[in-house]
């Protein structure tokens, strides 16, 4: 079953025309509401679809990428942490230490 992921969005482009659409997540990995079904996103901005690209994500919560570059929200073994940042960019999150 696909969850909606309440208060979160993703701005989408195909051909030119951008759409707001509502994020939702299944088995672990992030889609957006297309039409009449649900587009998976990739971490370099692609989808699924291939005429459907990743513009800009509003995601308050973790974010990770699969070895197949999908974007995923739930951690599991050999995924990578990202983050979005100020601009909607989807970035590989740095964990940085106390410097000396």
């Amino acid at each position: 079953m696909f969850k909606h992921l309440t208060g979160d969005t993703a701005i989408v482009r195909k051909n030119g025309v951008f759409r707001t659409c509502d994020l939702y997540s299944y088995k672990g990995q992030l889609f957006v509401k297309y039409g009449a079904g649900f587009i998976r996103l990739n971490s370099d901005g692609g989808s699924s679809v291939d005429t459907v690209r990743l513009d800009m994500l509003v995601y308050d919560g973790p974010l990770y990428k699969d070895r197949f570059g999908r974007l995923c929200v739930e951690p599991s073994e050999g995924l990578i942490a990202l983050q979005v940042n100020v601009e909607g960019l989807i970035t590989t999150l740095s964990i940085e230490g106390p410097t000396k």
